[in-house]
């Protein structure tokens, strides 16, 4: 079955660009180099070998903000060192003819997955199915990339010979310098593949203005900024990166310290926010959102994303506690395997129908920023631990619009929207309240297990305990 699957994906991957001897014109967005024997790096008799078993190379790559791929036979892996791609790598896929150690800038690829169904699972890629078989882009947004993947059980097989490579965030460089090298090896020996594109370029840093001692905050695109900056005025491109800067310094002068190490800008049609991943201290724009929100959604948006790093790091998500009130809070039974999953993992694998939950507590609405904080567009509480976590702290940080939150009609969002009673403002700072508690629990154990957030733990502590007094004698 697993070769049969190879050769079906084969056929597949040749169809969408062929690349062969009989070949007349160059491949679109790529330059093959060292096809000429007297180059003294003409590949050697071992690449060569190692490149017969290779029968497939894909690449995908962006190239002025445009995504495309092109695939390399075995034959041209076999007569090439190097490559030069037009933009920059976003993706990598190889099927060998057995089983390889595959890399990418010194990063394995990962084995291609096969489900029970047959279809495929490109690791940080998702489902491929036949017919869409590696297509360059998710047709999801990645709203943030995870470590674990609990459909992970449900796949059944590997794909002999088939390995992966995408980045966490989607859409973005496979390697931030301009030259990287693809690895295979098989036993004693190996072909290394010298791959040139356009990587990582520094577009600015901004210094902060509250926060002396931090270093400017780097700024940088994937690609060529000139590319796409190149129609946009100096002034409203510095305006858009100084309300990104004014936002992460909003957060990090909250909690202290610094949290964001820089800010990349990358590529993907169809994509309009901003995203964070697990285990790093980057935020990523996708430029759609960054050129085309209005300034003050761009302070709300880095304010978010710098938040969910600070959710990271101080593991928040791992908190039993938490768990369970988010569980109560979206109103799953206490038999659901919602809650179970939600208990075990931190998260639900997939929606369902809605059986098995009541109704979602209101602070969930509440707490989101386009309710939350008067003219804001986003947040999306309900969504999972993660989000809850990230919106609740932004309604913390920004406290003292509590008041004036509760007296507004809840934005349900979709244009609608309710009246808040007086014992729904009551329910509303109850929830709140036993938020707080929860998340200063967390804070505890966080500290038990040990974490690198202390001195964010500590303004984060002070926060709650002065927003709990606060909510205590309104309540009187």
């Amino acid at each position: 079955m697993i070769w049969s699957l190879l050769m079906l994906v084969a056929g597949l991957l040749a169809g969408l660009q062929p690349l062969g001897p009989a070949r007349a014109g160059p491949v679109e967005g790529i330059r093959l180099e060292n096809s000429d024997s007297s180059s003294p790096d003409t590949p050697t008799t071992e690449h060569r070998r190692v490149a017969s078993r290779v029968n497939l190379l894909q690449l995908n790559f962006v190239d002025r903000g445009k995504p495309g791929k092109t695939v390399l036979s075995s034959s041209d892996l076999q007569t090439r060192s190097h490559l030069t791609i037009d933009g920059y790598v976003s993706g990598v896929v190889a099927l060998c003819a057995d089983e390889m150690a595959v890399s990418v800038d010194g990063r394995p690829m990962a084995p291609i997955r096969v489900g029970a169904d047959g279809a495929l699972w490109l690791k940080n890629f998702g489902r491929v199915a036949e017919g869409e078989l590696l297509a360059p882009n998710r047709e999801q947004p990645l709203e943030r990339a995870e470590a674990g993947n609990l459909a992970a059980a449900r796949r059944s097989a590997v794909l002999d010979g088939g390995y992966a490579y995408f980045p966490a965030v989607a859409g973005d460089a496979v390697a931030t310098a301009e030259r990287f090298t693809i690895r295979f090896r098989a036993g004693t020996q190996q072909l290394n593949l010298a791959v040139q594109q356009q990587g990582y370029s520094l577009i600015c840093s901004i210094a902060p203005e509250k926060l002396l001692a931090r270093e400017p905050i780097p700024f940088f695109y994937a690609g060529e900024p000139t590319d796409r900056f190149g129609g946009r005025t100096a002034a409203d491109l510095d305006a858009r990166l100084k309300a990104v800067a004014k936002g992460i310094e909003a957060v990090e002068s909250a909690f202290s310290g610094t949290l964001i190490d820089g800010v990349t800008i990358i590529e993907s049609p169809g994509r309009h926010n901003a995203v964070t991943c697990s285990g790093s201290r980057r935020i990523w724009f996708y430029s759609a959102a960054l050129l085309g929100e209005p300034l003050d959604e761009l302070v709300v948006i880095a304010e978010h994303e710098s938040l969910h790093i600070l959710v990271d790091l101080l593991q928040l998500t791992q908190s039993t506690a938490l768990r369970e009130l988010f569980a109560d809070l979206k109103g799953y039974d206490d038999l659901s395997l919602e809650r179970l999953e939600l208990l075990t993992f931190g998260r639900v694998a997939r929606a369902r129908s809605g059986a098995g939950q009541t109704s979602p507590s209101p602070l969930l609405a509440f707490i989101s920023e386009k309710n939350f904080l008067e003219g804001a567009r986003g947040g999306h509480a309900d969504a999972d631990l993660e989000e809850f976590c990230t919106s609740f702290l932004h309604s913390l940080m920004h406290s003292d619009r509590l008041e004036e939150a509760l007296r507004r009609p809840l934005n349900l969002g979709s244009s609608r929207s309710r009246d808040l009673t007086e014992g729904g403002r009551q329910a509303l700072k109850t929830h709140y309240t036993l938020t707080i508690d929860a998340m200063a629990g967390s804070l505890n154990e966080a500290r038990r297990n040990g974490f690198s957030g202390a001195e964010a733990a500590a303004q984060l502590a002070l926060r709650l305990a002065q927003t709990r007094a606060v909510l205590s004698t309104d309540s009187r």
